[in-house]
């Protein structure tokens, strides 16, 4: 299974549209192989100046930022949600932060912007 083919759902709960919207996706990856893919990856954009009203869903899928012909056991993305308010006057921003692995079923799990899945990773880089 690709973690990277799954579809995420944004829903405008608000009473107003959001316009200008943006979505960028970072990701950072481990393979069946070892081989890291840490705040090195390039950030993608799954959609640019989308409008999304009040009570719509908009779908998208993160960009094929990632590549490895490998299975991916350990992965996160962060989505990070650019958009404006209906006046066009006050710009906004809401981060959100998938992982998935073994411990997650190998489904996406929400757990916040700031979870740190790979802080172990980090560390263990740092003394390479």
């Amino acid at each position: 299974m690709d973690p990277f083919k799954h579809r995420f759902i944004a829903t405008n709960s608000g009473k107003l549209p959001a316009r200008n919207v943006k979505i960028s996706v970072s990701s950072n990856f481990i393979d069946e192989k070892n081989n890291m893919k840490i705040d090195s990856t390039i950030t993608g954009f799954a959609i640019e100046d989308g409008t999304v009203f009040p009570k719509t869903k908009l779908s998208f899928w993160i960009p094929q930022i990632v590549k490895t012909n490998n299975k991916i056991i350990k992965a996160e993305v962060t989505f990070t949600i650019d958009y404006m308010d209906d006046e066009k006057t006050r710009e906004m921003r809401e981060n959100l932060k998938f992982i998935f692995s073994e411990r997650t079923l190998n489904r996406w799990l929400y757990v916040g912007p700031n979870e740190d899945f790979f802080a172990e990773e980090r560390k263990a880089q740092k003394y390479v």
